[in-house]
C-alpha cells in the first residue's frame, strides 16, 4: 500500500473500486454500446442453434426433404451473425477496456509527478514502477477480458435461460436448485481470491524493488561481493510471488469443478425427469432436442463465468492499488 502521511485513501470495498474503474468508460459510451449489440447478436445465435435442431428433427419425421437447402442456408445464417457478433463484441469491449487502461496510467503518471518528495522518500522505486506495469496490466485484464465474458457470456445465459423458460418451464425450475450453492461456491471464491489478489500485488512490488535497487546499485554490489545477497533476496521475494499465485491457480481450479459438477448434476437430473413417460408424452422429439441443446448450451457460459472471477478480484486489486496513489494529496505549487 502507497505510504503518505497526507494520504486521503480508505480501504474501498471491492464493488466501490470496480465503480470507479467503470466510471473511466463512461466517455466511450458508444463504443460499449456497439459491443453490447455485437455480444447480444452472437447470444440470440445460441438460441437460434437450438431451435435449428428442431426444425431438423422435424424435417426429418415429416420427411420434408425439399426444405434442406432451407436448414443449409439457415445455418450458414447463424455461423455467418455469430461471427459479425462476436467481432463487433468483442473489438467494442476491448476499445473501451484499452482506453480506460490509458487514461488511467497516464492520469496516475501525471499525478505523480506532482507529489511531495516526502512520497518518494517513502516508497522504494520498485513499489511505485509495479503499479505502471503489473497493477495497471491487471486493470487491463479486468477491462476487457473480464467484461468481455460477463457481457457475452451473460447475455448468453439470460436469453438461453429465458428460452427454456418458454419451452418448458416446469423443467426449468431444476436449473434454478443449484443457484444457492453456485452462488454461495462464487461468493466464499471471490473473497479468497480477493485476498490472495491483493498478495500478489504486494509480492510483485518486492520483486520489482530488489530488481531496482540491484540494477541502480550495480557498481556498489559489485564493489562489495554482495552478489550472493542480493540474488538471496530477489530468490525469496520471486518465492513469495510464486507462492501466493499457486494460492490463485488453486483456489480458481476448484471452484471452476465444483460449478461444473452442479451444472452437470442439474443437466443429468433434467433429462432423467424429461424422459418420464408422463413429461415426455407431452413434447414432441424436436423440441425435447432443442431443449436438451439448449440446456447443454449453459454449460460453457457458466463454467466460464466462473472462472472471470478470478480475473475481476486480480483487477480489482490492481485498480484499487493505483487509486491508492491518485487518492494521495499532490503537493501545492506555491
Amino acid at each position: 500500500m502507497v505510504e503518505d502521511s497526507s494520504s486521503t485513501v480508505v480501504e474501498a470495498s471491492g464493488w466501490d473500486v470496480y465503480k470507479r474503474l467503470m466510471g473511466y468508460s463512461r466517455r466511450y459510451w458508444v463504443a460499449f454500446v456497439v459491443g453490447v449489440i455485437g455480444f447480444g447478436i452472437y447470444a440470440v445465435t445460441q438460441w437460434a442453434w437450438a431451435e435449428m435442431m428442431n426444425l431438423i428433427v422435424s424435417t426429418l419425421e415429416d420427411k420434408a426433404l425439399d426444405k434442406g437447402g432451407f436448414l443449409a442456408a439457415g445455418i450458414i445464417v447463424i455461423f455467418l451473425c455469430r461471427g459479425v457478433g462476436t467481432f463487433f463484441g468483442s473489438y467494442g469491449i476491448a476499445y473501451v477496456a484499452r482506453q480506460v487502461v490509458h487514461d488511467l496510467r497516464t492520469e496516475l503518471f501525471e499525478h505523480m509527478l506532482r507529489l511531495k518528495s516526502s512520497f518518494y522518500s517513502k516508497n522504494t522505486a520498485g513499489h511505485i514502477l509495479s503499479k505502471f506495469t503489473y497493477d495497471i496490466e491487471q486493470v487491463a485484464a479486468a477491462s476487457a477480458d473480464a467484461f468481455k465474458i460477463i457481457i457475452q457470456e451473460g447475455l448468453t445465459v439470460i436469453i438461453l435461460l429465458g428460452y427454456l423458460l418458454y419451452s418448458n418451464w416446469k423443467l426449468s425450475m431444476l436449473f434454478f436448485m443449484a443457484a444457492p450453492i453456485v452462488g454461495l461456491v462464487v461468493r466464499i471464491a471471490s473473497k479468497r481470491l480477493g485476498l490472495i489478489s491483493r498478495r500478489i500485488q504486494s509480492s510483485m512490488g518486492d520483486v520489482n524493488h530488489v530488481a531496482s535497487e540491484t540494477v541502480n546499485g550495480y557498481q556498489t554490489v559489485k564493489a562489495f561481493g554482495g552478489e550472493g545477497y542480493e540474488k538471496s533476496r530477489f530468490i525469496e521475494a520471486s518465492r513469495d510471488n510464486l507462492r501466493q499465485s499457486l494460492k490463485l491457480v488453486v483456489t480458481t481450479s476448484l471452484t471452476t469443478p465444483v460449478v461444473q459438477l452442479l451444472v452437470g448434476a442439474q443437466l443429468s437430473i433434467l433429462i432423467w425427469v424429461a424422459l418420464l413417460p408422463e413429461v415426455f408424452g407431452e413434447t414432441t422429439t424436436g423440441e425435447f432436442l432443442a431443449y436438451l441443446t439448449a440446456a447443454a448450451l449453459l454449460t460453457k457460459p457458466a463454467r466460464q463465468l466462473t472462472q472471470v472471477n478470478a480475473v475481476i478480484q486480480r483487477g480489482i486489486a490492481g485498480a484499487r492499488s493505483a487509486f491508492q496513489l491518485l487518492d494521495v494529496e499532490p503537493e501545492i505549487d506555491t
